[in-house]
């Protein structure tokens, strides 16, 4: 019943594909990015509803495209099934689970545009699996439709809108705070395009910072500064790709003050994942953007997305 012939397996696809709740699992997901998680920001629900609805259309949506790649019996068929709803599966898991396999996946995603998908590292994106997967393979069971149906000719509309549904749903608009600087106003602010995180200013040098409730107050400089430099004689710059800020003196480097590498050590990964429950829809950033020295506090200020 699961495993078909090639003849009957690419039918069998745009089936399971067009059936009712793979459509309702496409429509979720789409309502959920574009509504629910805009009123509900953070909040745990709208990402795992996300998570199960992928995985209940995404299996068939492979499937129905790897059928393209063959002709003929054989185990072709087979070695398609299996990587649609056994390898896809797996590699979810291991999306959420181990960072290099996230991190991977996540810049091949980029090069579909953007600014980058901001999806984080989360193991529990993985619970909904299981009862997403009970929901596919019910729905692959079921009669496949006639050849001359409606529903199975637009198949390949479907699977173009599943495509374009996975790849929208992996980017976050909202980068965070890109800037930050002297305000116009004389009082340390912060530059935000998006409108999660809002944005800020600070009165005592950076140490505090209080949510902008009025009118935003743009800074005297939207330039994005990599280095700056210390009456001292320190200067403090953005190195290897915004990865780590490094304090140097003439031509030597003195210290490391911040490491995207440090970040990414077990223990910290943990600690980050415990302080962002309360925003799981949000990503915590490890990425420096923009340095502004205050003359006034002395103080070294970074952006951080």
């Amino acid at each position: 019943m699961i495993l078909r012939p090639a003849t009957d397996f690419r039918r069998q696809a745009a089936s399971a594909q067009m059936h009712p709740v793979t459509l309702a699992a496409l429509g979720v997901l789409l309502l959920n990015d574009l509504l629910f998680k805009a009123l509900w920001p953070g909040a745990w629900a709208p990402g795992r509803l996300s998570d199960l609805a992928w995985m209940v259309f995404a299996p068939p949506v492979l499937a129905y495209i790897l059928s393209f790649a063959f002709r003929g019996n054989g185990w072709r068929p087979q070695a398609a099934f299996v990587a649609a709803y056994v390898s896809l599966p797996l590699l979810y898991v291991a999306f959420n689970t181990f960072a290099p396999v996230h991190d991977a996946i996540l810049h091949l995603l980029g090069f579909f545009g953007g600014d980058g998908p901001r999806s984080p590292l989360d193991p529990t994106d993985s619970l909904v699996i299981p009862f997403a997967m009970a929901i596919a393979l019910w729905v692959w069971s079921r009669p496949p439709l006639g050849a001359e149906s409606i529903r199975a000719r637009l198949a390949i509309l479907a699977t173009v809108a599943a495509a374009l549904a996975s790849v929208a749903s992996s980017y976050e608009t909202d980068v965070g705070v890109l800037q930050v600087g002297r305000t116009t106003s004389g009082t340390l602010g912060t530059y935000n395009p998006g409108f999660h995180a809002g944005n800020y200013e600070s009165a005592d040098g950076g140490l505090t910072w209080a949510r902008i409730s009025g009118e935003y107050v743009p800074l005297q400089e939207q330039e994005w500064s990599e280095w700056v430099k210390t009456p001292s004689g320190d200067v403090f710059k953005l190195d290897d790709a915004n990865a780590r800020i490094v304090r140097e003196r003439g031509e030597r480097e003195l210290s490391e003050v911040y490491s995207y590498g440090y970040l990414q050590s077990g223990g910290n990964r943990w600690m980050q994942a415990l302080e962002k429950r309360h925003i799981a829809g949000l990503v915590i950033a490890t990425e420096a953007r923009d340095l502004f020295y205050d003359e006034d506090s002395g103080n070294l200020i970074v952006s951080m997305g």
